[in-house]
């Protein structure tokens, strides 16, 4: 589910599906707000979609039933991206190219041969950036006003390691997902037929049925046009529902229906492998802070750190600007210094952009709710998982739950309070 925050990925497909012809005939199919959706948009991504299909080998899903999971996707991406509008949230011209940059990268390209690769298939290079820029706004929501937001008390913590959580020794799973949606406000009517809905498909699955068959013809989850699947994920991205499911079933097997507030879940391992049970990855970091409150905006903060920054690019050291100008009093006594730490113990914007650093590099001014920071990664090591690696590591499980969850239900409450309609043929 997760990977929806994640960079889009050029593929042959979402070339294809991102041809505008102009002969097609143009109307609105959607109103979402203000805003519309076109016919040429939506055949754009139902191209793209339909030729996903064919190239995992699966059958296509009738017709409307495919138009209908892709606009229903559309629809909620136009919600977000309207959501972060009113909550001031923008992706700046260097993120958004340091993303591009990224994708020619995945794709093992320059960011000249994905201009060309783009350029080939007659796709604007303004389209496919608005398309990136999408995916970064909708992480920026999920970070700073979802997983940023979740708190987890010790007692959530002591419960949730007495019952097995923060262990090191679970299977990470190549994994594939089918939802049946259930509405807020579902009858116990409409709850019944959800369910016989899911057990059926189920059925259909045990009879031999693909699963990435199934999930694109049926499920209503954003993942269903990549057949359901949602990669690579340890315990800690999946639901404690989904995570206990797993660890009853092998590779190649089917969950039962699961349910949940979103609605009917079936998960289908595609692989799986082990996590070192013994070790667990520690970085060394320290930072510089810049709250923003009523004396001092955010984008003064911001100012000021890019002005640090400068200074210790120059060569002034990082520890001596930290005494004088954090705003940490805890870690400038200490030349910013937060010693020694593991995954889940900081802020999602803060452990990401502290993952991709080296050793010795100062990071662009990242944002936190807490105000702006410098990073500077100063080593990284394998420590013996103990205690406190134990609970550091059961509290980013319980935080990626919550997020998750949190995330779901947002995402339903703005598709409520919103004015959708969808034209019909």
């Amino acid at each position: 589910m997760f990977r929806r925050y994640g960079l889009i990925l050029l593929t042959t497909s979402f070339l294809l599906g991102s041809i505008v012809h102009a002969a097609s005939v143009d109307k609105v199919v959607a109103v979402v707000n203000d805003d519309v959706i076109t016919q040429i948009e939506l055949d754009s991504r139902l191209k793209g979609l339909n030729a996903e299909i064919a190239a995992r080998g699966a059958d296509s899903p009738p017709k409307e039933e495919l138009r209908r999971q892709m606009l229903d996707r559309m629809i909620n991406d136009r919600l977000q991206l309207q959501a972060a509008q009113r909550m001031g949230i923008t992706v700046s011209d260097q993120d958004l190219n340091a993303a591009m940059m990224s994708v020619a990268q995945t794709n093992k390209m320059t960011l000249r041969q994905l201009r060309s690769a783009l350029a080939e298939q007659d796709i604007p290079y303004r389209l496919f950036r608005e398309r990136v820029e999408t995916d970064l706004v909708i992480r920026q929501i999920f970070n700073r006003h979802i997983r940023n937001r979740i708190v987890v008390t010790d007692e959530e913590l002591d419960d949730f390691i007495a019952k097995g959580g923060g262990k090191a020794d679970a299977r990470s799973y190549d994994v594939s997902h089918i939802l049946i949606r259930v509405p807020e406000t579902a009858s116990s009517g409409e709850v019944d037929e959800a369910e016989r809905k899911a057990q059926e498909i189920l059925s259909r699955l045990d009879q031999g049925m693909k699963f990435s068959e199934a999930a694109a013809r049926y499920s209503d989850a954003p993942d269903a046009k990549e057949g359901g699947n949602l990669g690579w994920r340890e315990p800690e991205q999946l639901p404690e529902l989904f995570t206990k499911a797993l660890s009853t079933i092998d590779v190649g097997q089917n969950t039962n229906v699961l349910k949940s507030a979103n609605g009917f879940h079936i998960l289908h391992i595609n692989d799986a492998r082990g996590v070192n049970a013994t070790t667990i990855t520690q970085t060394k970091v320290r930072h510089i802070l810049k709250r923003t409150d009523e004396f001092l905006s955010e984008a003064e903060a911001q100012h000021r750190i890019e002005q640090l920054r400068e200074r210790i690019v120059n060569g002034e050291d990082f520890a001596a600007l930290a005494r004088v100008h954090s705003d940490d009093p805890l870690s400038a006594t200490k030349g910013g210094e937060l010693g020694w730490v593991s995954g889940g113990e900081l802020t999602a914007s803060f452990e990401e952009a502290m993952e991709k650093l080296e050793p010795g590099v100062t990071s662009e001014p990242v944002q936190s709710p807490f105000g702006w920071h410098l990073i500077q990664v100063m080593d990284r090591r394998e420590a013996q998982m103990g205690t406190e690696a134990t609970r550091g590591r059961a509290r980013a499980e319980l935080v990626a739950q919550k997020s998750e969850e949190r995330y779901e239900q947002w995402l339903r409450r703005l598709r409520d309070e919103a004015f959708v309609e969808i034209l019909e043929d």
